[in-house]
């Protein structure tokens, strides 16, 4: 039997935020708390995000759950909530960055959204 002990977040003594504190959240990964003090919050910087789907942005918007403004390339929604993860975990890290999203299904669809997200 394995013993499983908890991601520590560095020089804190507490698990790190995520699956139970056995993972760390990708914020604790990439020490967001301590850029975002010394001001690096993504300003000026625009991220596209390329998925399969954003069907619950709407919704997620509506809530007052971040991100709170996403330009959408899609003519078709698409399907599954990977780019509503995705979306999230962005704005998490650079709240301030402008967000886009581009939902494709095949390769095709993905150089079109990339072509346009550029």
């Amino acid at each position: 039997m394995a013993l499983v002990l908890p991601v520590m977040v560095p020089g804190t003594g507490h698990a790190a935020a995520g699956n139970d504190g056995l993972f760390p959240a990708p914020t604790d990964i990439l020490h967001v708390a301590a850029l975002h003090a010394a001001g690096f919050r993504g300003q000026g910087v625009s991220v596209g995000i390329i998925a399969r789907g954003a069907r619950n942005l709407q919704d997620l918007t509506k809530a007052g759950i971040p991100p709170p403004k996403v330009e959408t390339l899609s003519v078709k929604p698409g399907t599954g909530d990977q780019g509503d993860r995705m979306l999230q975990v962005v704005h998490d890290i650079a709240p301030q960055a402008k967000l886009g999203f581009c939902a494709a299904r095949n390769t095709r669809e993905a150089v079109t959204c990339a072509e346009a997200l550029i």
